[in-house]
């Protein structure tokens, strides 16, 4: 099941970098998915412009929650650690 539910993560990344109509100066690239049982810690990087044109990149965790094949649950997490001490890992 934590394959399937690695797998699942992953392609909700995939598709989010096909279609950046929503925020298209702002996307996400995954470094790492980690398995954590029914949640998925990703690690990477946040990278946007905003209005004044002002470029950042800044590193970020999240954990995805998920049951029966669907996604369930999402936390976002500013500092990558956080993500990882969520599901009861460490970098």
């Amino acid at each position: 099941m934590s394959q399937q539910n690695l797998e699942i993560v992953r392609s909700i990344y995939e598709l989010w970098s096909k279609d950046e109509s929503v925020y298209p100066d702002f996307h996400v690239e995954p470094e790492r998915f980690v398995d954590a049982g029914e949640d998925v810690a990703v690690i990477g990087t946040a990278r946007g412009t905003s209005a004044s044109g002002v470029e950042a990149q800044w590193r970020q965790g999240y954990v995805w929650t998920v049951r029966d094949g669907r996604a369930i649950r999402f936390r976002w997490f500013n500092d990558p650690d956080e993500a990882l001490k969520a599901v009861g890992l460490s970098e």
